[in-house]
């Protein structure tokens, strides 16, 4: 049994916010502990160990430098590489096309990608992770929508981490979640959610 059900991965500088604001909500509303691994984790490499042994997904915010991250390059592609489900969070200021594919080699200096390599993280395994991703259904998250569609939105995608089979996430409305789905999700509340978030 996988020790967190859900694993935040997000662009520290830009959406350190964000994903606190996400983690708050999720412990607002479902018994589940949030886990930061700003708090808890003293070597960083080590998080790739945690996405490929003991999460159960990964929950991916889509922000504007998302991708440029190195940290969350490697755990997108571990990700992918361990079959960890992988849920999209699409906030309103990302978008990309696939031209950013090609260049990808070129968004890290030579030091990064030696510690990506130390990992066993390569640059095709990067490549064939984003691809696949570009590709997904994700979820939308407005930051400038009320709290209750955003709080929608965060049970949406905590319903989908606790759901066996894949599911194309469903268009998101301000209105409030049906108490059997809340209860549903509460009925989870040993589980961990581990937030992490590093920048170099």
């Amino acid at each position: 049994r996988k020790k967190y059900l859900m694993f935040l991965c997000y662009h520290g500088e830009g959406a350190g916010v964000f994903a606190r604001w996400f983690s708050i909500l999720v412990g607002r509303h479902t018994q589940m502990q949030v886990f930061l691994d700003s708090d808890c984790v003293d070597d960083p490499l080590g998080v790739f160990a945690v996405v490929k042994v003991e999460t159960r997904s990964v929950v991916v915010l889509l922000t504007s430098q998302t991708l440029n991250r190195m940290w969350c390059a490697g755990e997108i592609a571990t990700a992918v590489e361990h079959k960890i489900k992988l849920i999209l969070v699409r906030s309103e200021e990302f978008s990309i096309d696939t031209r950013y594919l090609p260049e990808v080699d070129k968004v890290w200096p030579p030091s990064e990608f030696s510690l990506l390599g130390q990992m066993g993280i390569s640059i095709q395994m990067i490549y064939s992770a984003y691809t696949l991703l570009l590709d997904m259904d994700a979820f939308d998250f407005d930051r400038t929508d009320p709290v209750s569609a955003q709080t929608e939105a965060v049970l949406q995608v905590t319903a989908c981490v606790l759901r066996r089979s894949p599911k194309k996430p469903p268009s998101v409305s301000p209105s409030p979640s049906s108490g059997s789905e809340l209860a549903h999700i509460e009925r989870h509340g040993s589980g961990v959610i581990l937030v992490s978030g590093r920048n170099p």
